[in-house]
């Protein structure tokens, strides 16, 4: 995706333009001890943006490996988000959980360096070919602290793969982020438990990072905010991570291969989109729509208008919490 050319805009302290000073929600703190505890209570600057945005990575893939069972429940542990609303993290108290975390914030350190674009898990039926996926979850980056983006999220760059439309999205918020966020760990569950099927026996999984333009984790690395690097050092490289001329593809002939968008969360001055591609999604249309309607329900969450569609949530949803 080539860069835009957004027009300049007057920053605040906040890091904001001021034709958004206007609106209060921005400034909007959120006062959940639980989330407090986790994430920052406002996501307007560019340094609470980072912060925030590298936890729910961590989260994200955390809670991902969990609900796909890719790895045994003792390396995962729970972590309260919100009130009840609960996700699971890396238990960093195993030694491989210790490695993996570390790559995640590898991850996270190409993220802060502007120079992260796509990342992804790989999950492969095959050890032995492990660039041969039957199942991929996509982050797809976006920087901008003027709270001014155009990104179009695409699954992938391969003409036969399913493309979603430009994608606009406004930052409304430090309470947008977190019900986007609710809702985006409430989609992993229902997409990973009740509408994917199951994984086959002895599946392996591995991080593998796209980077603009220069060569650097699994590919090409670019940032497009104007106060960050315009392209990856040559010499960069993410903690953990290699370079490696493969990124992924899944086995040659495959047809059914369905994509369909998780989730995507905007702060202050990052965004990100988090989509799926897999041989084990029987129809991305159904599954979007699924998706749709929880985002749809966890709005009932700030509103509290009707306490008994907060309960068929909570029941709706009580696997989350088990």
């Amino acid at each position: 995706m080539a860069p835009r050319n957004n027009p300049p805009a007057t920053v605040s302290m906040h890091g904001v333009s001021e034709a958004s000073v206007a609106n209060p929600a921005l400034f909007h703190q959120i006062t959940s001890k639980e989330w407090n505890a986790f994430f920052p209570s406002m996501m307007t600057n560019p340094d609470d943006s980072f912060k925030f945005i590298s936890r729910c990575l961590c989260l994200t893939f955390s809670h991902i490996m969990e609900s796909r069972y890719l790895m045994k429940p003792s390396y995962f542990k729970k972590r309260k988000i919100d009130g009840s609303i609960r996700a699971w993290m890396i238990n960093t108290e195993e030694p491989l959980g210790r490695r993996l975390m570390e790559k995640l914030k590898g991850a996270c350190d190409a993220i802060r360096k502007g120079y992260m674009d796509e990342f992804f898990l790989v999950v492969s039926q095959d050890k032995e070919k492990p660039d041969e996926a039957i199942e991929v979850y996509r982050w797809k980056m976006h920087y901008d602290q003027h709270g001014n983006v155009s990104a179009e999220f695409g699954m992938t760059e391969k003409e036969k793969d399913l493309t979603h439309k430009l994608a606009r999205l406004e930052y409304k918020g430090a309470e947008q982020v977190r019900l986007s966020t609710i809702a985006l760990i409430f989609a992993i569950r229902k997409l990973c438990r009740d509408t994917l099927k199951k994984l086959p026996p002895g599946c392996v999984s591995s991080f593998r990072m796209v980077c603009r333009p220069g060569l650097s984790s699994f590919g090409y690395l670019r940032s497009v905010s104007p106060d960050l690097p315009c392209e990856t050092p040559s010499d960069y490289m993410a903690p953990g991570f290699h370079n490696s001329d493969t990124l992924y593809s899944f086995p040659e002939g495959a047809d059914d291969v369905q994509s369909a968008l998780v989730g995507s969360v905007r702060t202050g001055a990052h965004c990100f989109a988090l989509s799926c591609e897999s041989l084990l999604m029987n129809d991305a249309y159904d599954s979007e729509l699924r998706i749709k309607e929880i985002n749809d329900i966890v709005g009932l969450f700030h509103s509290h208008s009707n306490m008994c569609n907060v309960v068929n949530v909570r029941l709706r949803f009580s696997d989350q919490q088990k």
